[in-house]
């Protein structure tokens, strides 16, 4: 005989009440408030009612849940994840048991490493759990907060889904990762801290590429393991942390004091363009052909190895220069060349004078540094050697902007 279950106009919990083991439809009807229904055994038909007034961010809203599989012993465990659209009202429960499903803004998925759960929302405001296993997890719409837990889970954002908060929170397989599908031209809905450390590893485009805008706070996000698809980062206002992949990143602090990183990993970096925006900015492009803009502020532009472009952008600059290994008998126009576009240094007649500075990375023997010919728009131009390694090497092209000619341990030093 069917089981029916009527809430209060309070916080009712329906699954410390319901006989589960013997009963297979079950009415359950929440009313007013925050409710939890029960989507165990059996097919079942529930009804949150109309929800309480507490905001999504703090639990508010009725949670359909599933019920830890001990509840119904003489039927087994059960032997599926769940699947529930609240978008089209119903569930299918780890028994494979359709259920009716009114009125519900949050789910909660099963607690088993075995067991994937398929949960989409709709376009209320909705919390998405999906606790241990494989998950997918999908907003559909609405403001969302999705915590996919432990396992390898798949969150899905599309476009026009609203801003939602996207969390993992959980350990994954040995061999698995965690993966953010993006399904739009542009995603505004990255958390403050994001990165591998806080459990999304990936990022995949899957309807062309998309910009990744951050917020007006101080942004956290760490891209190094694997992104596929993004056209450009955006850390928008506040001190941004940005790393980039190993491909070639586009990244640009804007507005804020920023920390920007091609990548991790400085031998495994691509061809990044970093832009600093306003603030006093840290590039870091490391290996590959960079593009560095500090923009207004005192920035530190470091290119790394290869051949790198650097411009500070007004303020006082730092530049750092990375020597790179060069074949013996390489042409000289192979070689690596670094170049400075608006250096502005003190010539060594205005000691006083708060002016651009050029660090050259070299051995423990330091390094010479050689007057060339520059080429271009630039007006000097240096061959930089490691004095231990001598294949080690740099050009650097630079255009002084107040035409005063580089001197040692003013305008440049040795590190």
């Amino acid at each position: 005989m069917p089981q029916t279950f009527v809430g209060t106009s309070g916080n009712d919990d329906f699954t410390a009440f319901l006989d589960q083991a013997f009963d297979f439809l079950e009415l359950q009807y929440g009313l007013e408030g925050d409710d939890t229904l029960d989507g165990g055994w059996g097919g079942d038909i529930l009804d949150g009612g109309e929800g309480g007034e507490k905001p999504i961010e703090q639990g508010g809203g009725d949670w359909i849940v599933f019920t830890n599989p001990s509840a119904v012993p003489q039927f087994g465990a059960g032997f599926q994840g769940v699947t529930v659209r609240l978008i089209e009202r119903y569930a299918i429960d780890q028994w494979g048991f359709y259920n009716n499903v009114w009125n519900i803004e949050n789910i909660r998925g099963t607690d088993n490493p075995a067991w994937a759960d398929l949960l989409v929302g709709d376009g209320e405001d909705n919390i998405i759990e999906g606790l241990d296993g494989n998950d997918t997890l999908y907003g559909a719409g609405g403001t969302d907060i999705m915590r996919g837990g432990s396992g390898n889970d798949v969150l899905i954002w599309a476009a026009g889904d609203g801003r939602d908060l996207i969390v993992d929170g959980g350990p994954n397989t040995p061999t698995g990762y965690d993966e953010l599908q993006i399904y739009a031209l542009s995603f505004d809905g990255l958390p403050t801290v994001f990165g591998p450390e806080h459990g999304i590893e990936r990022i995949t485009g899957m309807s062309g590429p998309f910009p990744i805008i951050g917020s007006a706070g101080a942004d956290f996000w760490n891209f190094s393991q694997t992104i596929t698809n993004a056209s450009a980062y955006h850390g928008g206002g506040g001190n941004d942390t940005i790393i980039g992949t190993t491909g070639n990143d586009l990244i640009l602090g804007e507005e804020g004091d920023d920390d920007l990183r091609g990548f991790a990993d400085p031998v495994l970096s691509g061809n990044d363009s970093l832009w600093g925006g306003g603030g006093n900015d840290i590039l870091r492009g490391f290996d590959g052909d960079d593009q560095l803009l500090g923009g207004e502020g005192e920035d530190t532009l470091d290119g790394g190895a290869g051949s790198d472009d650097l411009a500070g952008n007004g303020g006082v600059d730092h530049f750092v220069i990375t020597l790179a290994d060069v074949p013996p008998g390489l042409p000289p126009h192979l070689r690596p060349v670094d170049q400075i576009f608006d250096f502005e240094g003190a010539g060594g007649i205005q000691p006083s004078v708060a002016n651009d500075v050029l660090f050259i990375k070299a051995g423990p023997l330091g390094a010479t540094v050689f007057a060339t010919t520059p080429s271009g728009i630039f007006t000097q131009a240096f061959y930089v050697t490691d004095i231990a390694s001598p294949n080690i090497q740099q050009v650097i092209e630079i255009y002084s902007t107040n035409g005063l000619p580089l001197i040692h341990n003013v305008d440049y030093f040795i590190v």
